[in-house]
């Protein structure tokens, strides 16, 4: 398939998979509380994960930036705020950031305008990947799963507050077609 049709085609099948990853703003959390708590060993509202093998850690230049999930052996699907960076690579299949898995670099990067990125890696990597959904297969009000090694307590800066150890919490899917930081957010 085309590249040219590659990303339409990953942006309406990855809806799904984008609402467990990057929930809209109106699953976000409100603005950082003035006396808020120390950060916790959990994503806001959620536990440990103990089991995400097409989990990816996203890092640009050597530092954190954000959660993705292997599709396919050479492609990783993530938000397109996330690959603004450049050199990016990935840990794969492991619970832990600094640990584990497969490494693998990012060699090209294609954008959709609904905060979508998919990263064709350097190479091939054996994993477990994750499906994509299709359109209309997940609804307003239903109950999903976020994965994430995000924002552990509302600190103020999220790469203060982040966890070694994927994370997983359980948010309702809202109609809001934004995401959380002013953009628009597959719907």
């Amino acid at each position: 398939m085309r590249i040219s049709r590659l990303v339409p085609a990953a942006a309406a099948a990855a809806a799904c998979v984008l609402a467990l990853f990057a929930p809209s703003a109106s699953a976000a959390p409100e603005a950082p509380l003035q006396d808020a708590p120390p950060p916790t060993t959990q994503i806001i509202g959620g536990g440990q994960a103990s089991n995400a093998p097409w989990a990816a850690r996203l890092f640009s230049n050597g530092r954190e930036t954000c959660s993705a999930t292997i599709i396919a052996p050479t492609w990783i699907l993530t938000a397109k705020h996330c690959v603004t960076g450049g050199g990016l690579s990935f840990r794969i299949g492991s619970l832990d950031q600094h640990s584990g898995g497969v490494v693998a670099n990012g060699a090209q990067t294609y954008t959709h305008s609904s905060d979508l990125a998919l990263v064709r890696l350097d190479r091939s990597v054996q994993a477990t990947y994750s499906r994509l959904g299709s359109p209309g297969s997940v609804s307003v009000g239903q109950s999903v799963q976020v994965w994430g090694w995000g924002a552990t307590s509302q600190c103020g800066s999220e790469a203060n507050c982040q966890s070694r150890y994927l994370k997983v919490a359980n948010v309702t899917v809202t109609g809001g077609c934004g995401d959380a930081y002013g953009g628009s957010a597959i719907c």
